[in-house]
This record gives C-alpha cells, sequence and structure tokens, in this order.
C-alpha cells in the first residue's frame, strides 16, 4: 500500500522512454495507491514511439483511489499513441479520482484511462506472473475536468471501454475532441448485460471529426449504457448522438441497449438525433428503450437506420421536444412508432 496522505509530487521531470510508464510503472492486483497528487508543476516527456503512459501509473492490477492528476500533458514526440490522466490501462480497480490536466497531442486519449477492461489469459500476457489472472476493470466516482483531444478514440473518463469493462457515477466537464468520440467513452463494446456505462454525466462540448460522436458514447458495440445523462453540445462530421453516436448490436455478440438516458444538448452533424445518430441492428436486439430528448437535434430519436427487423419492438417509450423552428420534428429517419 502507498499512502500519498494528500501530498502533492512538484516540479517533477517524467520521461517516458518505455510502455506502460507512470510514476509507478504497474499496480499489482493486491497493491493500493491513494491519497496522492499530481500537481500541475509537474512536466511528462516522451520518447518516440510509445505507447500507454499515464500521469499515476502505467497498468492497474489493483486499486487506485481519491488520486488527483493537475498536470497538462502535451507531446511533440512522434507515434506517441495512447495518453491518460491517471492509468494507462486499468483491469482493477479507480475510485473517486480526478483529472483536471489537459491531455493532447496523441492518438487515443483518455481523461482517467486509455482501456478500461475485464480480462484473463492472454488478455494480460503482458506480464508473465498474470497469464492466468482474472481481473475486472471497474472505474467509479471519477471525475475529468481538463480538456481531452486526440486523433483517434477519445473520451472524458476512458478513450475504450472493453470486455464488460464497468463505469459508474461518473463524470466529465471539459470539451473532448477527436475521431470517435465520447463525454464518458470514446468507444465501448462487448459489456451488455454484465456491466456497462451506468449513472454518468457529461456537460463538456464534444467534437468528433470522424465517423461517430456521441454525449456519453462515441460508438457503442454489444455494449449497455444506461440513466446516463448528457447537457453538453455534439459536434460531429458525420454522425453525432446526444447519448451514442452508433449503437451497433452484432450477430455475433448479440444485444446492445441505450436505456434510460437523458440528452439536453444541441447535437449537429451530417445526420444528428438526440439519443442515436447511426442504429444499426443485425441481431434484432438492439435496444432504445426509455430515454429522453430535450436538445435540439435534426431528429428526435435515432438518425440513420440500419435493420432487417421490426425495430418498434426494441426502440420504444422514448420522447422527444418537438417544434417548428429549433428542435427535432421526426423520431428518426425510418419508421417507427416513437
Amino acid at each position: 500500500v502507498f499512502d500519498g496522505n494528500g501530498f502533492s509530487v512538484k516540479n517533477a521531470i517524467l520521461y517516458a522512454e518505455n510502455n506502460y510508464f507512470g510514476l509507478f510503472s504497474y499496480i499489482g492486483k493486491n497493491g493500493v495507491v491513494k491519497n496522492l497528487n499530481i500537481d500541475s508543476t509537474n512536466r511528462l516527456t516522451a520518447h518516440n514511439n510509445v505507447r500507454k503512459i499515464a500521469a499515476l501509473a502505467g497498468i492497474n492490477l489493483g486499486t487506485i483511489e481519491n488520486c488527483t492528476n493537475s498536470a497538462d500533458f502535451g507531446f511533440t514526440a512522434s507515434n506517441v499513441t495512447y495518453l491518460a490522466g491517471i492509468v494507462g490501462e486499468n483491469y482493477g480497480t479507480v475510485r473517486k479520482s480526478e483529472n483536471n490536466g489537459d491531455l493532447s497531442n496523441s492518438g487515443n486519449v483518455g481523461g482517467i484511462t486509455i482501456e478500461n477492461r475485464n480480462g484473463k489469459g492472454q488478455a494480460l500476457l503482458f506480464i508473465d506472473d498474470y497469464a492466468d489472472l482474472s481481473v475486472n476493470g471497474n472505474i467509479s466516482e471519477c471525475v475529468s475536468n481538463g480538456a481531452i483531444s486526440g486523433k483517434y478514440d477519445v473520451g472524458g473518463i476512458v478513450a475504450e471501454n472493453y470486455s464488460c469493462g464497468k463505469i459508474e457515477n461518473c463524470a466529465n466537464t471539459a470539451e473532448v475532441s477527436g475521431s470517435m468520440t465520447g463525454g464518458i467513452a470514446g468507444r465501448a463494446s462487448g459489456c451488455y448485460k454484465k456491466s456497462g456505462i451506468k449513472n454518468c454525466q457529461n456537460s463538456g462540448n464534444i467534437t468528433a471529426q470522424g465517423s461517430y460522436g456521441g454525449g456519453i458514447v462515441g460508438e457503442l458495440i454489444n455494449g449497455l449504457v444506461y440513466f446516463c445523462e448528457n447537457t453538453g453540445d455534439v459536434n460531429g462530421e458525420n454522425y453525432a448522438g446526444g447519448i451514442v453516436g452508433r449503437n451497433y448490436s452484432s450477430t455475433v455478440l448479440g444485444e446492445s441497449a441505450v436505456d434510460f438516458s437523458n440528452n439536453y444538448g444541441t447535437v449537429t452533424a451530417k445526420t444528428s438525433a438526440g439519443i442515436c445518430g447511426y442504429y444499426q441492428d443485425e441481431s434484432g436486439k438492439c435496444y432504445t428503450r426509455y430515454n429522453y430528448n430535450g436538445g435540439k437535434s435534426e431528429y428526435g430519436v435515432l438518425g440513420d437506420v440500419n435493420s432487417n427487423y421490426d425495430i418498434n419492438s426494441v426502440v420504444c417509450e422514448n420522447y422527444w421536444l418537438s417544434d417548428d423552428k429549433n428542435n427535432a420534428n421526426d423520431s428518426c429517419k425510418g419508421d417507427i412508432d416513437g
């Protein structure tokens, strides 16, 4: 256990020469780092071609609690492809931690972590000792207040939430921009019925220069978003949604769902919708239920619809404001009962 007792690391130059870099390279399953602050006076620099670096830790399999990063990190080195405020990859628990630093000039960027995921076996072969270990990525009660920007998957809390990683009671308050961009996660997949993104809020403005932008998640693939709220504006190049840019249910993995969530932000793109910009259902189980759009968008609930199924059984009980001037007048491009 490393207890910082509320003290801060100040005036340090952290040089990332190798992958998975942080003040702590990795935190083992039984390890705990808590009550530690990375002050705004610190500087993080990087060698070319390094991946997955963060202020506090490169990899976490244990517990990070009540830690804060306030340093701004931007890189001039080439091919610095993954950057986060707290931890590079999270397979453990991060709770009550905060990023206040601006993060930029990288590929995939997350305010708290780059990747949050569950894993075992092959997923953990980066350290031989953990090859047979099963771990659970869990992020709760975390906040990002620093502006986040990158080239690819970018999220206020995580760049990518994979394989049943859980994100709960988290918030982003600052601007987020990238290609696949979300206020909480740039991309999220493989979490339906087992985990997902719950009770999270975004109030920062979102800009997606690529395919999908969402107030909560840029691209959702066989995942779960529920009881979330967006009040920030979402500006996308192609598809943008107040909650998710894309909701995709594949034939291989099955269900995906956006439920019980509210949007109050203005959504603009070539195709914009209050809940989901692009809806793609290959399983007949791509759910969009019990949501409310109180913001401004081209379509009230869904934008483009790509499905061979009758979606009225899985897209239901959604509500949106409508008037002749500013708000959506149709629920979606396709036929739906609302």
